[in-house]
């Protein structure tokens, strides 16, 4: 597989883990906040309204530890489901990116004209930044195509 492919993949696989995690973490928020609208209306029922302590099954401090429970759980699920879509973005950001170049332990920049082209004869040119950085400039002056085309006509 070429690396093009390679990483459409990857894009494709991490735009469908985007929108399985999304629903997901949706359905979380919206169980937290229904158990807190609910610890509401069991708290305004007692204190406000003078209902008998336990008049919902359940004694109002059984109902407080369960939906703390509830919580805590859907709150520990998002950050599982945001540490494993981090670390599937990073393994695909390193995958794309190459390591960093330094010259005369200067960091080098590189831009290709034409963007994204590779093969051919490249002019190559740098200018320096500053102390820090360096920028390299790659200019396709002959395209592979007609590389091969010399080629074929010596035979």
């Amino acid at each position: 597989m070429e690396k093009n492919e390679i990483n459409k993949e990857l894009r494709v696989k991490e735009s469908n883990l985007s929108s399985r995690y999304t629903m997901i973490s949706k359905f979380l928020i919206f169980i937290s906040l229904l158990s807190i609208i609910i610890f509401l209306a069991l708290f305004m029922a007692i204190y406000i309204w003078n209902n008998p302590y336990n008049f919902a099954i359940l004694s109002f401090s059984e109902w407080t530890i369960i939906l703390s429970i509830i919580l805590l759980i859907s709150i520990f699920i998002n950050f599982i489901l945001y540490y494993k879509f981090g670390r599937f973005h990073d393994k695909i950001d390193r995958l794309e990116h190459k390591k960093t170049e330094f010259l005369n332990g200067k960091k080098v920049h590189t831009m290709t004209i034409p963007e994204g082209v590779e093969g051919g004869i490249f002019s190559k040119t740098f200018i320096s930044i500053d102390s820090h950085n360096i920028l390299r400039i790659r200019v396709q002056m002959i395209k592979p195509q007609e590389l091969w085309k010399k080629e074929e006509n010596i035979e």
